[in-house]
């Protein structure tokens, strides 16, 4: 049975959910803070299963303030 670990969070700005399984990596980050969504946000999202750190610098928010991404939990070096 795939091990499936789950993690969510709110501050005052930010709420974010993360889940890590055998293969995936799924996680959401959505602004709900007052002001204007920001244009850009870097962020930085590391676990220690397999080691795996994942890194984004100037990404994009769509327009309701929201990042969702599911990848392959793997490195091809």
């Amino acid at each position: 049975m795939p091990k499936c670990f789950t993690f969510q969070g709110e501050g005052e700005n930010w709420r974010a959910s993360y889940e890590i399984t055998d293969s995936n990596l799924s996680y959401t980050i959505f602004y709900i803070g007052k002001e204007k969504v920001p244009e850009t946000i870097d962020y930085t999202i590391s676990h220690n299963y397999r080691g795996r750190k994942l890194e984004v610098k100037n990404y994009s928010l769509n327009e309701d303030g929201l990042i969702q991404s599911t990848k392959p939990d793997y490195n091809e070096e």
